[in-house]
């Protein structure tokens, strides 16, 4: 009977203290005889926001001829972030932390403002309610009404936000990319927090944006000092009209749920790790469904190119020392399924192919040998359940890391998935885990050398078949040694 419609574009994020005008509009779609008795801006409950109203509102609804209401709204320069009213500071937290427990029967926090209007429908009061949205055209769809929100007037976050140092590293990159949502420009500073002892190049840099929703990367050089193996936190700070912010958001949701904000602290959280890395390494790497190894290989000193599609139909991989093969890449690039014919040629002729962690859609018999996984692979899940290195003296495992169950210790999540059930002769099973009462899984890093190390009595490369036992662990394997079948 009664709707509320915007139509022109507005701002998307609301600041505090910052002044803007809603408008607010009543329609009713029938022809039924209905009274408009009034119509107000509901605020978030314990702010002292300001909304006052321009124009009368109690009047007759007659059919298809709205009203409207503007008001004149004011955030206050304390006003709370849209943000979800729980938390799980990290992942290695395995529960959700309560800010705010007038919500918990809700999925989220309510989003600040929303418009309400009372009607009257044959003496019959009927309250009817409508958060308020911010409008924006966008090519194709229209116009796309989202809820407005009310976010810091910056933000800022890391990249990367976790990462590896090597103890020997003499300096890493951290970028600071500083986000605006002020209504205008906006001019400020920003800076790194590094562990004591370490050092920043710049130590401070100015930052100027032009408009609201633009984003400004600022790239530091830290200097590690006095490193042992322990996690390390280096925090980005903005500053601006006197505030400090050290937080940044993403936007989750899609066309058929409203988006939401999630916030994390503008914190890299580096890890020191003894690890050795061979020299002069020429990388390819295969971008599946998506990850940060890439960026994990970078900080180690190692660039990986990316490969195209067109780089896997006619490019030159032999010139590459290994390829690595991204999260669930025969799920999602049928560039590389077209083309896995070359990836085994590659590997023929000595090349390292390293596969990382795929779902069912990779049992198709995409390796150089036969293997089954099954729809419906196994699972280890718990944490603490001891890995077993079944071939110590593999090279895999001794050079130039030597590997052993140290390695295996602080995990996060499960210790396995979407293992192995079997497979041809010649792969050989490098690791075994298994959940209390589960059979032994031997299918979470399966090795096979290539034909050409195994006829040839000289030092070459071979080639490795491996899904992740573990997404932290395995996932770093590729960068603690140069070629997984070097013979030494």
């Amino acid at each position: 009977m009664a709707a509320f419609m915007m139509t022109r574009d507005s701002f998307r994020i609301a600041i505090p203290g910052q002044q803007f005008g809603v408008n607010v509009r009543v329609n009713n779609g029938s022809a039924a005889q209905v009274e408009l008795a009034g119509i107000r801006l509901q605020t978030p409950e314990g702010e002292q926001w300001s909304a006052t109203a321009e124009g009368r509102t109690a009047s007759p609804l007659a059919r298809n001829k709205p009203k409207s209401v503007r008001f004149r709204a004011a955030a206050p320069a304390n006003a709370a972030a849209t943000r979800p009213y729980f938390s799980r500071p990290n992942v290695e937290q395995g529960w959700y932390e309560i800010q705010d427990e007038r919500y918990l029967a809700r999925p989220f926090a309510p989003y600040p403002l929303a418009a309400g209007a009372t009607l009257r429908y044959e003496g019959v009061p009927i309250e009817i309610d409508q958060v308020v949205q911010s409008a924006k055209h966008v090519t194709g769809l229209g116009t796309v009404m989202e809820p407005l929100v009310v976010a810091p007037a910056i933000t800022v976050s890391t990249s990367p936000r976790a990462g590896i140092i090597a103890l020997d590293a003499r300096s890493v990159a951290v970028v600071a990319t500083i986000h605006s949502n002020v209504k205008g420009a906006a001019a400020g500073k920003v800076r790194l927090e590094p562990p004591p002892g370490w050092r920043c190049e710049p130590a401070t840099a100015e930052f100027a944006i032009v408009r609201d929703g633009d984003d400004l990367r600022v790239e530091f050089r830290v200097f590690p000092a006095q490193m042992r193996e322990q996690l390390y936190d280096i925090t980005a700070v903005a500053e601006y009209n006197g505030r400090e912010y050290r937080e940044g958001f993403r936007v989750t949701g899609y066309p058929a749920l409203r988006p939401y904000y999630l916030y994390r602290p503008s914190t890299c959280h580096a890890a020191a790790v003894d690890v050795k890395v061979a020299p002069g390494l020429n990388i390819g790497y295969i971008m599946g469904s998506g990850d940060e190894v890439p960026q994990a290989l970078e900080n180690l000193g190692i660039h990986a190119k990316l490969l195209s599609a067109a780089d896997l139909a006619s490019g030159d991989l032999s010139k590459y020392d290994a390829i690595l093969l991204g999260v669930r890449t025969y799920a999602v690039r049928d560039d590389l399924k077209a083309n896995n014919a070359r990836l085994l040629n590659y590997v023929k002729n000595g090349g390292v192919a390293i596969v990382q962690y795929n779902t069912p859609e990779f049992d198709h018999n995409f390796g150089p040998y036969p293997y089954t996984m099954t729809n419906d692979p196994e699972e280890v899940t718990d944490e603490e359940s001891k890995v077993d290195i079944l071939d110590p003296a593999n090279p895999a495992f001794t050079w130039p890391n030597w590997i052993t169950d140290k390695d295996f210790s602080g995990w996060v999540a499960e210790r396995g998935s979407k293992f192995m059930s079997s497979w041809d002769p010649h792969y050989e099973p490098l690791l075994e885990t298994h959940d209390p009462e589960q059979d032994p899984q031997k299918g979470g890093l399966l090795y096979t050398p290539s034909e050409r190390a195994s006829t040839s009595t000289t030092p070459t490369r071979s080639t490795a078949s491996c899904r992740r036992a573990c997404r932290a662990r395995i996932v770093s394997w590729p960068i603690s040694y140069r070629c997984p079948g070097i013979r030494n």
